[in-house]
């Protein structure tokens, strides 16, 4: 028992330990959880409505601004019932900033930017206790928007419909006069029925900010009238300026019988940078006491787009932002072009309309070859005259989609953005951009080769497109002379510039802009390519013209003519091998490194404008064909269509 005992009491003993202990437990627990109780409910719960607003203010790289990627924008068909403020241009170099640097300070809806890359973030924290969406829409103010360089719009509806935002914004603090700047191209007579049938929504919507009691509380510091809250001015511009309204008017019924009265120029000329010298310059007195937006609809890129850094400056002092309607540029060329039919003789010809490039400087071949370029490849941006000259003032370029079915070889191609993330045209001025490139022995390179190939100051580069000869072979013989003279005069040319870019082809690797690599890579397959094609047209002039008699079937033809088309190589004879120096062997080796030149370009810069272009150029054949027809002199006094104006590269 005594045994038993000793055992007990130890037992005990520790029963009456741990008890204490667990006492202790408890009440520390107890004092946790009054305090914390305590805490929960002197302690305000904030809403995430209230909470202190996070500004993410995202800085991309500056080869890749995120203002230049585009937008897609919604199609609205009804007139609003009420005032939604959004700012517009939003999108800028310093995404989410403000002016001054200054972080928001008041909750605002976004959508996720569906193009992205690595970034500096930087967080600003703002007060607690913000105002409300409708008061944000009151207070934002137009100075703290900066441009974008593109908006994807569906046609004119969106685009007015997000221009009546813009203009919403514009009128919280001021007055406002909106100056439209029409196009005076007969293929803009479309576009201004279009308008003129949806400029009525537009103006309809503006009247609901009368409405809105807080900012007539504002108007109400103003001295001014309720029909001069909104002024508009219609102009329009060819090779001269001119005004359909006098002055300008808040009367809707003047303002689209001003648009009926805008003329067709038929110089085509487009001076799109004198026009808005002069716009800037009429309404300048008039900025200083109320706010002044410009909005230019027009579906070319303007003849004077060089000149565009001293309207966009004067736009930016004068705090005017120009709003542009226009179309998507043409991929690395100047021109695009539309059929003409000769009247008189129902032949068709090519009229060149500037619509491009993308950037400041033509960093593409404008030369296929045989002549100057008449593609049209979409380059998935706008124009860079238009683009600048929208995202540096403050406006947007609303780029409308693709109506261009008359155009000469249009490419339908559409772009993801994300595929063209990488490949953002360069925006800044063109002189910095010249000299950036002049400082790089690599794109120096590139621009060198352009020049050598510039077929619209070096006539000399271009075969006639309908070149034909004589089917008297005497008559004949010193036609056929000068063109193979010709040819092998511009395979030298060709031979210099592949040189040129073997110089620098140690260098592509370091070139930090995937533009200009991908420029390199087409350009460098594309002389291969027509190398191979020169040859063939110098070599089946040669062999047809030796056995004429079997080539013509129609013993009514006088004429005869070499085409690209031919399914196979026509491979050099001894004699033209010594004439031409160029093997058989030769030949099929530059074939084969002009495909595989192709085929790299399209797995380096898939789904973008280079790897499209490419394909289109491995499309066209290698060999050369013959053809015959009856030639009929055309009649005197024949009208001819508009010749292309020299560009400046």
């Amino acid at each position: 028992m005594v045994g038993h005992g000793k055992l007990i009491a130890p037992s005990l003993q520790s029963v009456a330990t741990m008890h204490r202990q667990n006492v202790q437990s408890f009440v520390v627990a107890m004092v946790v959880h009054v305090v914390a109780l305590t805490v929960l409910y002197l302690y305000k719960i904030v809403e995430p409505s209230q909470l202190a607003a996070f500004v993410i203010e995202t800085v991309a790289a500056e080869d890749r601004v995120q203002e230049e990627f585009e937008q897609e924008m919604e199609q609205t068909t009804e007139v609003a019932t009420t005032i939604n403020m959004v700012s517009g241009g939003a999108v800028s170099q310093a995404v989410g900033g403000s002016s001054g640097g200054a972080p928001l300070k008041k909750p605002m809806s976004f959508t996720p930017n569906n193009i992205t890359k690595e970034s500096n973030v930087n967080v600003a924290m703002g007060a607690v206790g913000l105002p409300g969406e409708g008061e944000l829409g009151m207070d934002l103010g137009e100075g703290n928007i900066k441009g974008e360089g593109a908006a994807l719009v569906e046609g004119y509806g969106p685009a007015l419909g997000r221009l009546t935002k813009e203009i919403m914004r514009l009128m919280r603090k001021d007055p406002v006069t909106v100056v439209w700047m029409f196009d005076e191209s007969g293929s803009m007579k479309d576009d201004q029925e279009q308008i003129k049938g949806k400029i009525h929504k537009l103006y309809e919507e503006l009247k609901l900010v009368d409405k809105d009691p807080t900012i007539l509380s504002a108007r109400e510091r103003r001295k001014e009238k309720s029909d001069t809250t909104l002024l508009t001015a219609v102009t329009s511009f060819g090779k001269l300026y001119h005004e359909q309204t006098p002055k300008p008017t808040s009367n809707v019924e003047q303002i689209i019988k001003a648009i009926e009265s805008i003329p067709v120029d038929e110089t085509g000329e487009e001076k799109m940078c004198g026009a808005l010298t002069i716009v800037l310059n009429k309404f300048s007195k008039m900025a200083k006491s109320r706010k002044v937006a410009i909005v230019m609809v027009s579906d070319e890129s303007g003849d004077d787009s060089l000149g565009l850094i001293g309207p966009r400056d004067m736009a930016k002092a004068l705090n005017i932002p120009i709003y542009i309607m226009g179309r998507e540029s043409v991929f690395g060329s100047l021109y695009a072009y539309v059929p003409w039919q000769d009247p008189s003789t129902k032949h068709w010809h090519r009229l060149p309309i500037r619509r491009g490039p993308e950037t400041a400087f033509p960093e593409g071949l404008q030369w296929d070859g045989f002549r100057r370029r008449f593609d049209a490849h979409m380059s998935g941006f706008g124009p860079y005259s238009q683009v600048k000259l929208a995202r540096d003032s403050g406006g947007i370029f609303f780029q409308l989609p693709h109506e261009e079915e008359k155009l000469v070889n249009f490419d339908n191609k559409k772009y993801e953005h994300l595929a063209l993330k990488e490949y953002v045209p360069d925006m800044r001025d063109p002189n910095i951009y010249m000299q950036d490139a002049q400082n790089s022995n690599f794109r120096k390179a590139i621009q060198e080769v352009i020049m050598l190939l510039n077929p619209h100051e070096k006539k000399g580069l271009e075969i006639p497109e309908n070149d034909h000869f004589d089917t008297n072979l005497a008559a004949a013989g010193r036609t056929i002379t000068q063109r193979v003279n010709q040819i092998a005069t511009i395979i030298v040319v060709l031979d210099r510039c592949q040189q040129y870019l073997d110089s620098v082809r140690p260098l592509r690797a370091n070139e930090p802009s995937r533009r200009w690599r991908a420029s390199y890579d087409l350009m460098y397959a594309q002389l291969f390519a027509y190398k191979v094609r020169l040859f063939e047209y110098a070599i089946a002039i040669g062999q047809f013209s030796t056995n004429l008699a079997q080539h013509l079937t129609d013993p009514t033809h006088n004429r005869w003519y070499i085409r690209q088309g031919g399914s196979s190589l026509i491979l050099p004879t001894p004699q033209q091998e010594a004439g031409l120096k160029v093997t058989g062997d030769q030949l099929k080796e530059l074939q084969k490194q002009a495909v595989r030149g192709f085929a790299l370009v399209q797995e380096a810069h898939p789904n973008t404008p280079w790897a499209v272009r490419a394909a289109w150029e491995a499309k066209r054949s290698f060999g050369a064909r013959i053809g015959s027809f009856k030639y009929t002199p055309p009649p005197p006094g024949r009208p001819s269509p508009k010749p292309t104006p020299v560009p400046k590269l």
